[in-house]
């Protein structure tokens, strides 16, 4: 019986787990579509003046959509963001082939993004995986 909760638990984790990375894939369209309606992307804090009512309220959307992520997930997204990865932080796997580098996953490595037991990187690129 212990066992059988312990296993529950765990699969409620992995859904956790599954759930964050795909709201991360939809931080990152977003970011995306905001990246291409303004040159630079949207200003990191809401004190520029230059920072228009729009902007502001596409700032506070962001924000309450990074709130209901783990601040590790975002704080590794963030940084993939600042390289030279940008656009494309986060991915599919897509018949086996991460949709970032075109590489074939190895077997293992699909097993352990299907089982959803951890957060789960492209051995070749690095950027962050999810299976839909």
């Amino acid at each position: 019986m212990v066992g059988r909760k312990q296993g529950n638990r765990q699969s409620e984790e992995d859904m956790v787990l599954k759930e964050q990375v795909r709201e991360l894939s939809r931080l990152q369209s977003f970011d995306n579509r905001m990246d291409s309606m303004y040159k630079d992307g949207l200003p990191n804090n809401g004190v520029d003046r230059r920072v228009g009512p729009k902007q502001m309220e596409f700032i506070q959307q962001r924000q309450s959509m990074v709130r209901q992520l783990d601040g590790t997930l975002v704080r590794q997204y963030e940084r993939m963001r600042r390289s030279r990865i940008k656009a494309n932080a986060v991915v599919p796997v897509i018949n086996g082939v991460c949709q970032g580098c075109f590489m074939v996953v190895t077997k293992s490595l699909l097993a352990q993004l299907i089982n959803g037991d951890s957060l789960t990187t492209c051995e070749h690129c690095g950027r962050i995986l999810y299976t839909d």
